[in-house]
């Protein structure tokens, strides 16, 4: 009888091991990333970006990609689509003085995943960071 106990011990905490480390801890709902509408930006630079090619063979036309200067959203990127090649094409909203750092961040629809860059560059009034011919590629991690 202790045999059986035992054994059932060991495949519950089997399972719940497996079950524990599954891609559901990671899910985060949908982002609603909103520009502050109510500021008077003064000046602008252009991003042009692509998701890294892990991540290519989850992508969907519903994800969604945001920029951030500090904490807070500055753009929301817009879906291109040239032959294979999929970009984003970000206008990112900021002052004329301003030099704060610039990070994005991605959701994934089909994993109801968010991903993060951390600071990647400094904002620069009339800048542009990644052409179309040559896109920047994001280097995302996973928000746990």
């Amino acid at each position: 009888m202790k045999k059986i106990l035992n054994s059932l011990l060991m495949l519950v905490l089997g399972f719940a091991l497996l079950t524990a480390c599954s891609d559901e801890d990671h899910t985060q709902s949908k982002p609603i990333w909103e520009v502050d509408t109510s500021i008077n930006f003064s000046a602008t630079m252009t991003a042009i970006v692509i998701l890294p090619t892990n991540l290519l063979e989850y992508a969907q036309d519903s994800d969604l990609l945001a920029v951030f200067v500090g904490e807070e959203c500055r753009g929301k990127g817009e879906l291109v689509k040239k032959g294979d090649t999929r970009y984003y094409y970000l206008t990112i909203k900021g002052f004329s003085e301003e030099s704060g750092k610039v990070s994005f961040q991605y959701y994934n629809t089909s994993r109801s995943f968010l991903f993060t860059t951390g600071a990647v560059t400094n904002f620069e009034p009339n800048a542009v960071w990644g052409v179309i011919d040559n896109p920047k590629t994001l280097n995302l991690v996973l928000v746990e």
